[in-house]
């Protein structure tokens, strides 16, 4: 395994909102996001998307506060950043 990347976003969202973006994230799962394939979705605790060279971004409501979570983990500095940028873009 090679360096890891690592960024986590709070994003402050109006009561349930957060709760309701997961809610139809997991209904309807993405099959690519910022234009690479989605290799597995993994439904544990929000939705985590999985690529082909184990990157990863997770989106997770808060259960105490008016906050969604994202996580983005990629071996690529840049690609970390764009991956963190692409998320919420596609949830305002």
């Amino acid at each position: 395994f090679g360096t890891a990347y690592y960024l986590r976003e709070d994003i402050k969202v109006n009561g349930d909102e957060g709760r309701i973006l997961v809610s139809k994230m997991k209904e309807n799962p993405p099959k690519e996001f910022a234009g690479q394939k989605i290799k597995e979705v993994d439904l544990t605790d929000g939705v985590k998307l999985i690529f082909d060279d184990d990157s990863w971004i997770l989106f997770r409501a808060s259960g105490t506060e008016p906050v969604l979570r994202i996580y983005v983990e990629t071996p690529e500095k840049d690609k970390t950043r764009q991956f963190l940028e692409t998320a919420k873009e596609l949830i305002k």
